[in-house]
């Protein structure tokens, strides 16, 4: 067997594009039992320095976690145009868009796939952590997430919580 690769220590969330926040947290808990919904609305300046390719860009979206075990679902409505959210949507509609993992080494991580030709769709930093988004679709069927976040990462509290 060759090489780790990048090094995965562990899967933080499975991050689902939607058009609708407000359903798609309603239709997850009535049918799945998914919740209870912490709900963000992210953009500056909690989020900071957001390239999308190469072009730096102006990021909002309203988000919604609930925690399933070690794995956070993450669902993500556009509220900004020009960023994978959005084309997300216009080129497969609602869906699986990423999986988000921390590695052991997040510069490392970067390195390898730039070594190996594959591109950052989207990368930037916020108010408690860094990403980026990797291009490996065509290899692993899904994006790639890295997170960088240091040993006491918490969110901010929630605006609303879903169920009330």
């Amino acid at each position: 067997m060759k090489g780790k690769g990048i090094g995965i220590s562990k899967v933080v969330h499975i991050g689902v594009v939607v058009k609708d926040l407000e359903r798609s947290m309603e239709q997850y808990f009535r049918t799945m039992g998914i919740g209870p919904w912490h709900v963000y609305t992210l953009r500056p300046p909690f989020l900071q320095e957001i390239f999308f390719g190469k072009e730096k860009i102006y990021l909002a979206m309203k988000l919604a976690m609930a925690q399933l075990g070690n794995v956070a679902m993450e669902l993500i409505q556009p509220i900004s145009e020009g960023n994978p959210y959005t084309e997300f949507l216009e080129r497969c509609g609602e869906g699986v868009h990423h999986l988000g993992v921390e590695v052991e080494d997040y510069e490392q991580a970067l390195s390898f796939f730039k070594e190996r030709g594959i591109p950052l769709l989207m990368e930037g930093t916020t108010q408690v952590d860094a990403f980026a988004y990797v291009d490996t679709q065509l290899l692993l069927g899904t994006v790639i997430e890295l997170n960088k976040r240091p040993k006491d990462f918490k969110m901010p509290p929630p605006e609303a919580i879903y169920p009330p």
